[in-house]
């Protein structure tokens, strides 16, 4: 299982590029795409077919729930939070499951070779919150929607994130990027 992310649109070109090469050489691999760059198109997803040749299927939600259920096996169509395509037409997530931070595994980066990419300095990304607190711009493409447009904005308890930084101190990791989608006030005071 290859899972790709583009959170902007500048990465899409890339993604289907590192997709298409990924096909060609590990046919038997399945890839899905994901991230906001595809999460907030996910209304034109249903008439995009010829994506279907290059990737498994497209995830519009949380990937982790869906991560889950692909590696315990499932068939796509009962895999969550991804658009598939099942032969004839794209077929839209049967559901659509947030990922529980409270439940789910802390980042473990020790099984990458983070000497090898082209930075001073090893910063460790820690996701404090997804989606967005305010919900109220008109204009505003962020994915804190769900298909059904309800809200999900969740935030992570502080304890799990004191956790999470002394495990990273633990590995030897001193510096951190703390990832927030969004602020709300309680949170930056």
């Amino acid at each position: 299982i290859v899972g790709i992310s583009a959170i902007s649109d500048t990465q899409i070109m890339g993604a289907l590029s590192t997709a298409s090469q990924i096909r060609e050489n590990l046919f038997n691999t399945k890839i899905i795409l994901g991230g906001h760059a595809f999460e907030y198109r996910k209304t034109l997803l249903k008439k995009l077919c010829w994506l279907f040749n290059t990737v498994d299927a497209v995830c519009v939600s949380d990937g982790e729930p869906a991560l889950v259920d692909l590696a315990s096996g499932k068939k796509l169509e009962e895999v969550c939070n991804i658009f598939w395509f099942d032969g004839t037409k794209v077929c839209e997530p049967y559901l659509l499951r947030v990922n529980n931070f409270t439940q789910s595994f802390q980042a473990d980066f020790s099984v990458l070779k983070l000497e090898n990419y082209l930075s001073p300095h090893i910063v460790i990304p820690i996701e404090t919150s997804r989606g967005c607190h305010w919900n109220k711009c008109a204009f505003c493409n962020h994915p804190n929607r769900s298909l059904d447009r309800k809200e999900i904005y969740r935030l992570r308890s502080t304890n799990t994130i004191i956790r999470e930084i002394k495990n990273h101190l633990r590995q030897g990791y001193k510096r951190f990027f703390f990832v927030y989608e969004s602020i709300p006030p309680h949170r930056l005071h």
